[in-house]
């Protein structure tokens, strides 16, 4: 398994043999970041970027579509066919000072995908991607561990 960067974390892909015969490898983790920042961008443009032919990344898009991973102009990613299991955290913490700390801690845990500042009884918000519950517990621990003493409350919500 290879470890890729998708978006501005770092994310499990490459090389990914799932239940339903998916597989995604870095050409397809390139072409759906592409993808990601611009939907309409030319295909042969896309190509040429990436050193690859047309039809190469033409084909990689269309088997993208044909599983449900990929829906034309807009990117929405079921990481559920790639084995993923999606939570919301929400942190609630005493100490706004470190919130900073906090925030680049979790942009180097792999399994977390945007952190958003929010207003109200929890200060951030962030969506966690896992493949079981003891990967989301490890998570979870290391958080704890990390910032346990400034972190009050916390809220785990599967998302489906």
């Amino acid at each position: 398994m290879s470890t890729g960067s998708y978006f501005s974390q770092s994310f499990e892909l490459g090389g990914l043999k799932v239940s339903n015969g998916i597989k995604i490898n870095e050409l397809d983790k390139s072409i759906l970041y592409k993808l990601d920042i611009n939907g309409r961008e030319a295909i042969s443009k896309i190509a040429t970027e990436m050193g690859r032919s047309k039809k190469v990344i033409q084909y990689r898009i269309k088997r993208m579509q044909k599983s449900g991973l990929y829906m034309k102009d807009v990117l929405l990613l079921d990481t559920s066919k790639l084995g993923y299991h999606t939570y919301s955290l929400y942190l609630q913490l005493s100490n706004m000072l470190r919130i900073e700390d906090i925030i680049e801690y979790l942009k180097k845990t792999h399994q977390i995908w945007g952190i958003d500042k929010i207003i109200g009884k929890y200060q951030l918000y962030t969506s966690v991607y896992v493949k079981s519950v003891a990967e989301l517990e490890g998570v979870i621990i290391d958080l704890g561990t990390e910032f346990g003493d400034i972190i009050s409350d916390y809220r785990l919500l599967s998302k489906r």
